[in-house]
């Protein structure tokens, strides 16, 4: 069955989110929905100055009607398993110096018959003692596995970067899930959005020329940016009051028969 697809991308030097409902040769039934996820750090031009905004952490909703996600299709959805623990142990021998001596002496007599005379012949010798010690160092290696996009539950899945700051190509129309339909649903909808919460925002304000610099330079600085960044994406991306909770995107697939 077809599917209209309309992205809204008000953001898109931010953020770009297209959605993509396939099928298999062999069954026109259940559906695939596909995703092409960007995220990157960018540059807002603001009133008082120059925004630059970058985010830490996303999530990526999906509301659904007329379908349910089949079971163990979401993407990113791995089984929980025993972490991997490694313990490097490295044994290093020293060899320490004892300065100390022990003194050792031999006299021997040597009697002449003409002169009657005696004379003594003493030798010292010295023995250096050395000693080892041993010392062990354990290093221990955990090894874990990043997923950047990882499903959550309630059909969310959770955006993350490894560096801390979104900057990357997330999904690359990779399967997101697949639907079947329901019982007596007549149309089918798949809205996608892509949504940030204001902590997970990160900015910094380089005020225009005669804005009062250090009205920017207090420790709310970042705050300010941050509220100001957060405004002025909701402001392009919805007409909604703002909340603390921004929708950068939205990409909506309706099938239409």
């Amino acid at each position: 069955m077809p599917f209209k697809i309309q992205n809204e991308n008000p953001v898109s030097d931010l953020v770009e989110l297209k959605t993509r409902i396939t099928h298999d040769e062999d069954d026109n039934v259940a559906s695939h929905v596909e995703i092409e996820l960007r995220i990157h750090p960018h540059e807002i031009e603001d009133a008082l100055g120059t925004i630059l905004v970058c985010f830490t952490q996303a999530t990526l909703a999906l509301e659904i009607n007329g379908v349910e996600v089949a079971p163990n299709s979401k993407f990113g959805q791995p089984v929980a398993s025993p972490t991997k623990r490694e313990v490097t142990r490295e044994t290093t021998t020293a060899a320490a110096k004892d300065t100390s001596t022990e003194g050792k002496a031999t006299v021997g007599g040597k009697l002449s018959v003409m002169d009657q005379s005696a004379s003594l012949e003493a030798s010292a010798g010295a023995s250096q003692k050395r000693s080892a010690s041993q010392s062990v160092k354990e290093t221990e290696t955990v090894s874990t596995t990043h997923i950047p996009v990882r499903a959550v539950g309630s059909d969310k899945w959770t955006i993350t970067s490894e560096n801390g700051v979104l900057d990357a190509v997330y999904l690359d129309y990779d399967r997101l899930c697949s639907l079947s339909p329901v019982w007596g649903g007549n149309r089918q909808t798949v809205t996608t959005y892509l949504l940030v919460k204001q902590k997970h925002m990160r900015a910094a304000l380089e005020p225009r020329d005669g804005v009062v610099n250090a009205i920017f330079q207090t420790v709310n600085q970042m705050r300010i940016a941050n509220i100001l960044a957060a405004k002025s994406i909701h402001s392009e991306a919805s007409s909604s009051p703002y909340s603390g909770v921004i929708c950068l995107a939205k990409s909506e697939a309706t099938d239409e028969e």
